[in-house]
């Protein structure tokens, strides 16, 4: 076995330690005198700041670290990048504060949340692109430059051209503007996705938008305290935890979205709470907002938190009613999934016919059309005809097998509906019945085509073997008969020439594939009593005159042949009864009988001869019952019941 790399876990310690150290520095500058008289940020804030600043940078650091993380390793840099730079800020609050390193400090400390908010909107954009396998970067450059053009014509408005304020708007527009790029650079990413890339480009967009919702919350909740009567340092606090809160949990989400595929942060049901959750936290923020401008109209507290929280459930209705809508974003094989299982009803050998026209709504092309692989090198289409491997130029792969082959393939017409069938992403659950229904459907035909192929076998050699025998029996018989002087002999001898002229007639419509003519156009009442003729003195034959419907009455046929048969060869009867009657109630609706006693030796079984068990698959195939019995008087009892419509 390979040695184990130590280099991950040495790397691993040494973020833990980096993380130790910098929440160690936070704290010991939070011990530093607090001399700013325009707000007061407490030590435990501080410490908050720098506890979210040590998650950050233990988790990108470990992840960095990590092999499986090897294919992206940008987001976890800009995660420790990230991490050291909330570190960072808390200690240069606490030194500006205490008055230490002069303007310079004063002044990095108050611009310096420019540096991890920049990153924060900017390691979801990265992640998105990357685990969607867009390489192109104009987004990433987009949040960078304007946080760019923000800090400048901040710094020129402050420092430089206080007297235009223009600039300072532009620099906050600029600013405030960077927080909607960040949402939308990451989302646009999740278009075209499918499967597990989908799945990750949606979490890194839910990261995307998380530091300014949950600015927002945290303010809203500080403005709401202040108009009840909190401290009015309570803003500044609200603020700035709801940043290191923010940060963390955006840089969380985004190393999920570029982490190891096995995590069950990746799952459909986790990433749809996930975004239902960030809809909760927006539902909750209106409501703050709304209570807060219900406290500006000099609304009594109550009253203003009742109004809240109506308009967080107004918010939340709409919400909860795009159940199905959210699943889809998340997993829009869900849509095809839905549709399938309300045809769920249909007959199962429309499966297949039934997820072609569902996919043509879907993508709305009714020319679309798919193939199925049915084995290792045949494709076939939805009406079984086979397919050239090569014959789709270009298609989409719906569906796979366990060793990542196409089993359902599609075919667009434009580059749309292509678009959309790739967003549909990895189908095999949702096709796998309808595939299966084409591959017992294939199966059939060829299996009906071997038992053709078997018939027309048979069909030769009856013609070739047995029907020439017999015909050469009878001429046989014939001349033989000629030259008795018995008169009562030659009439024996002719009529015995007779039945195995009548016998070949019916071996050759047997091997045709037919039916003797006396059963066709006489039924049981007409074809049992000739079939049963030459042993007519040992059968005593009671019937029902009633027709029934052709296969039905070949099925009863063949029965009293096989077992009159049987009797005689195998059980040595003399006397043997058969009664068919019909149609009986039964408790599916009327029946057919047919039963056939004898006195012969019994013990038969079913099992052993080919004759009885091909019986029986031809009445279960009519769904009957087959029943081979002892009698309780001696011989055997063999008894059919096949139904014959209600």
């Amino acid at each position: 076995m390979a040695p184990t790399d130590p280099r991950p876990r040495v790397r691993g310690r040494g973020a833990l330690l980096g993380s130790v150290a910098g929440l160690v520095g936070v704290v010991v500058a939070s011990t530093l005198p607090w001399l700013d008289p325009e707000f007061r940020l407490s030590a435990p804030t501080r410490w908050a700041m720098g506890v979210a600043g040590a998650a950050v940078l233990a988790v990108a650091a470990h992840a960095r670290a990590d092999r499986r993380w090897t294919g992206i390793r940008s987001v976890p840099t800009l995660g420790v990048a990230l991490g050291v730079a909330m570190l960072a800020y808390p200690v240069l609050m606490s030194v500006a504060a205490a008055g230490l390193g002069g303007p310079g400090t004063e002044l990095a400390a108050a611009a310096f949340h420019v540096v991890p908010l920049t990153l924060v909107q900017l390691i979801p954009v990265l992640a998105a692109s990357r685990v969607s396998g867009r390489r192109h970067r104009r987004w990433e450059t987009a949040v960078i430059a304007t946080a760019g053009v923000s800090a400048v014509a901040t710094g020129l408005g402050l420092l430089v051209l206080p007297q235009v304020t223009a600039l300072l708007v532009v620099g906050q527009l600029t600013w405030f503007g960077g927080f909607v790029l960040a949402p939308a650079g990451a989302w646009s990413a999740v278009r075209g996705a499918a499967g597990e890339a989908r799945r990750r480009a949606v979490v890194a967009g839910l990261a995307a938008p998380l530091p300014p919702a949950v600015i927002g919350w945290c303010l809203l909740v500080a403005a709401l305290g202040t108009s009840l009567g909190w401290s009015d340092d309570s803003a500044v606090t609200g603020l700035l935890l709801g940043y290191s809160v923010g940060c963390a949990a955006a840089a969380g989400l985004a190393m999920v979205a570029v982490g190891p595929s096995a995590s069950g942060l990746l799952t459909v049901r986790a990433v749809v709470a996930a975004l239902h959750t960030l809809l909760a936290v927006l539902a909750v923020i209106v409501g703050l907002a709304v209570a807060l401008m219900a406290t500006s109209l000099d609304l009594p507290a109550p009253a203003a938190l009742a109004v809240g929280a109506g308009a967080t459930a107004l918010v939340a209705l709409p919400w909860m009613s795009l159940q199905a809508w959210i699943r889809r974003v998340v997993d829009p094989a869900r849509e095809f999934a839905d549709a399938i299982a309300a045809d769920g009803n249909g007959p199962d050998e429309a499966r297949a016919a039934v997820a072609l026209q569902v996919l043509r709504d879907i993508v709305q092309d009714p020319t679309l059309a798919l193939c199925w692989r049915v084995d290792d090198e045949t494709w076939v289409d939805t009406d079984l005809e086979p397919v050239p491997a090569l014959g789709f130029v270009d298609p989409v792969d719906l569906a796979r097998d366990g060793d990542g082959r196409a089993t359902v393939r599609a075919h667009p017409g434009t580059a749309a509906v292509r678009s959309r069938l790739t967003a549909l992403g990895d189908c095999s659950a949702v096709l796998r019945p309808a595939l299966l229904q084409i591959r017992v459907a294939r199966e059939l035909i060829r299996a009906d085509a071997a038992a053709e192929r078997e018939r027309e076998r048979l069909r030769q050699d009856l013609h070739d073997g047995l029907q020439g025998r017999l015909l050469g029996l009878a001429l046989h018989l014939q001349l033989s008969g000629a030259e008795l002087d018995d008169p009562t002999a030659r009439l024996l001898v002719a009529e015995t020439v007779g039945s195995l002229r009548d016998l070949v007639h019916d071996v050759r419509a047997l091997g045709g594939g037919s039916l003797p003519e006396v059963l066709v156009h006489g039924g049981l009442p007409a074809a049992l009593p000739v079939l049963l003729d030459p042993v007519a003195a040992l059968v005593d034959l009671r019937l029902t005159p009633q027709r029934f419907e052709a296969s039905l009455e070949a099925t009863a046929y063949f029965i009293v042949g096989e077992a009159v048969s049987n009797a005689l060869k195998h059980a040595a009867a003399a006397r043997i009864q058969v009664d068919v009657t019909g149609p009986d109630p039964g408790p599916d609706g009327r029946r057919l009988s047919v039963v056939v006693r004898d006195d012969g030796r019994g013990g038969a079984d079913p099992r052993l001869g080919t004759g009885l068990r091909r019986l029986a698959e031809r009445v279960a195939g009519h769904g009957g019952v087959l029943l081979v019995r002892d009698n309780e008087a001696g011989g055997t009892v063999v008894e059919a019941v096949l139904p014959c419509g209600s």
